[in-house]
């Protein structure tokens, strides 16, 4: 007990006191071609696709990484758009396309663009969101 509390009292950086879990080149690649997708996007305007706002921006994946990980790294794929308007497309689609009807248009031209099928199989599922 003594020993973990010492460890506290030098205010050692966490990173020291936990070990490190290599990164593979394999993680590093992919991360590497991120930054390059995000650099590409970032060389243009800085505003939020679907506000304009310039406050508080973040990369925002049309197609999710997780889901559609051969597109994570595509610029085509990926906008700026502020916190608001990232957790509204997240998770209220509807509320998105009715406020911002523009982006979100050009958020499923990308999507009819990038995954044909999935478009279809989304248009099936919620035709009133998918009529572009």
């Amino acid at each position: 007990m003594e020993n973990h509390t010492k460890a506290m009292n030098r205010r050692t950086p966490l990173s020291r006191t936990t070990p490190l879990r290599p990164v593979s080149a394999k993680q590093r690649g992919a991360k590497g071609r991120l930054g390059n997708a995000y650099r590409v996007v970032d060389a243009g305007p800085r505003a939020c696709f679907a506000c304009g706002s310039s406050f508080q921006l973040t990369h925002s994946h049309t197609l999710t990484q997780k889901q559609f990980p051969r597109h994570a790294a595509n610029p085509a794929n990926v906008v700026l758009e502020c916190i608001g308007c990232h957790a509204l497309y997240e998770h209220n689609k509807a509320g998105y396309a009715l406020r911002f009807p523009e982006a979100f248009a050009a958020k499923l031209a990308t999507i009819r663009q990038l995954e044909p099928q999935y478009y279809a199989l989304q248009a099936l599922k919620h035709p009133n969101l998918f009529t572009v």
